[in-house]
């Protein structure tokens, strides 16, 4: 059973790796053919590229696309200046929670 777990958390590691790589090397945007190729070199993967595939890996896309454009700003002071840190204590003392706790 274990080894079923690891091959699938395998295959969807690869998959987003795959649409990582496209997301960036397509700038964030991309056209119809360029998508259909892609969808293409997946399938020719082994994923199953079938309506409902297509869509999953659409919506993974387009989430990347959108984190691609609107994600962590270059200049992260200048956007995290309204974040106000939480203080948080879990059975010993208070400590303090920023942002950059949370990416690291």
């Amino acid at each position: 059973m274990m080894k079923h777990k690891a091959k699938t958390k395998d295959k969807a590691e690869r998959l987003f790796h795959l649409a990582e790589m496209f997301i960036e090397s397509n700038l964030g945007s991309w056209t119809h053919e360029e998508w259909e190729i892609f969808v293409g070199e997946v399938a020719a993967l082994g994923y199953d590229m079938d309506k409902t595939g297509r869509q999953h890996l659409g919506n993974i896309l387009e989430a990347g696309k959108y984190f691609y454009h609107n994600g962590i700003p270059l200049e992260p002071e200048t956007k995290r200046e309204a974040f106000k840190p939480k203080i948080v204590s879990y059975g010993g003392p208070a400590q303090k929670v920023t942002v950059s706790d949370v990416l690291l």
